[in-house]
């Protein structure tokens, strides 16, 4: 039975295969590192969406609040304000032109829908659709399950001072009311409620066209925590806190089994917040490709770089162990297992020369003796040349 020894074959193999380490090291820093930049590209786009929405509906606020200032200084206002009962004949001129500002200062913004005054002393209104009596202005345009005529009359008395009410109406529309009480006239009365009305869809349609990617969830957060551009992200919001979300912040969060980014920008006019909601899988999205570019590679690499380790191993072993085989077919002594080929080889050299020396020495040694006893004979017997012996 051919007697085997610990092979060096096996070191060389894993040595070759441990270069390997290098592409696939390489592999996984080129993937994290653009993992980290898709991510960091991504807070960005997010950053200019969200700035971009802030700018465009702070500047819709910023003109309703101009408008409500506006409305308040009119003349025609105040002095519709301080009207008892119900106006006269005399008052209609006034009430046309009311009627005709609010429809001049309605054509100056598409954001808004609807702009009106509610008289508590008449219990009238004067608006873009013209002048009526409270009741039927209520039922025609704003009747809602939240507040009844009775509760909507009392909402029109409320001390406001720019406030913003939340109504749904019948019809599934969701409108944000503006208010403000009219000015303290000269008689110190105060009783008018200017209302710039705003539909949800309007929130909505500029966070819409704003998206660069359709599976965003972008909303609007008032400080009662709730959501007043669309009731469609309500249950994602439930998750969020009003209070625990910062200006320019982005954080990650679970929300009903996905994971978002979310992005947070404050409004500089109310007390508004603008979320933008990113879908970790659309983040990771964007680096599959070089995800699985790196994998592709890897594999590659492992099957090429195997098939080459085996044949580099396999074509600097063979010499050697040619040279093993030659010393083992002159070797007396038995293989010793532990050893791999070139202790073998070194050890089995050291024993040859080992045995060339004692044979040398040996050698010497038995030409001394030779030398020694022919010397002997010499004497002993010496030569006779007359018989030649």
């Amino acid at each position: 039975m051919k007697e085997k020894m610990k092979t060096v074959l096996l070191k060389w193999f894993f040595s070759y295969l441990l270069i390997l380490g290098i592409p696939i090291i390489l592999s996984i820093g080129i993937y994290t590192y653009s993992l980290k930049t898709t991510i960091n590209q991504s807070n960005k786009m997010n950053d200019v969406l969200m700035s971009s929405v802030k700018s465009e509906i702070d500047n819709h606020i910023n003109e309703i609040d101009k408008m409500l200032n506006r409305v308040a200084l009119d003349a025609d206002v105040q002095y519709a304000t301080i009207i008892k009962n119900c106006f006269t004949s005399k008052d209609q001129i006034r009430l046309y032109h009311l009627v005709d500002t609010l429809q001049n200062l309605n054509m100056t913004d598409e954001f808004i829908e609807d702009i009106f005054i509610y008289f508590n002393n008449t219990g009238t209104v004067s608006s873009i659709k013209g002048n009526m009596s409270g009741e039927l202005y209520y039922h025609l345009y704003y009747e809602n399950s939240e507040y009844d005529f009775v509760k909507f009359e009392e909402l029109m008395k409320q001390d406001y001072f720019k406030e913003i009410v939340l109504i749904h109406k019948l019809n599934g529309e969701t409108i944000l009311l503006f208010t403000m009480k009219t000015l303290i006239t000269v008689s110190g009365q105060d009783s008018g409620m200017i209302v710039i009305a705003v539909n949800q869809r309007n929130l909505q349609k500029i966070v819409e066209n704003m998206k660069w990617d359709e599976s965003l969830r972008i909303f609007v957060m008032n400080g009662s925590n709730e959501v007043i551009n669309t009731d469609q992200y309500k249950e994602l919001a439930d998750d969020l806190d009003y209070k625990n979300l910062q200006d320019d912040d982005h954080f990650y969060k679970d929300i009903m089994g996905e994971r978002y980014v979310v992005s947070v920008e404050g409004s500089d006019m109310i007390d508004w917040k603008y979320v933008c909601m990113t879908p970790n899988d659309l983040i990771q999205k964007s680096a599959k490709s070089i995800h699985n570019f790196s994998l592709i590679g890897l594999f590659i690499c492992i099957l090429v770089g195997a098939y080459f380790s085996y044949f580099l191993a396999k074509s600097n072993y063979n010499p050697l162990k040619g040279i093993v085989d030659l010393f083992r077919g002159q070797a007396s002594r038995s293989v010793n297992q532990e050893k791999n080929e070139y202790q073998w080889l070194k050890e089995e050299a050291e024993n040859i020369f080992k045995e060339r020396m004692d044979t040398n020495r040996i050698l010497r040694k038995n030409r001394k003796i030779l030398k020694g006893y022919y010397i002997f004979r010499l004497l002993e017997y010496p030569f006779d040349k007359q018989n030649a012996m």
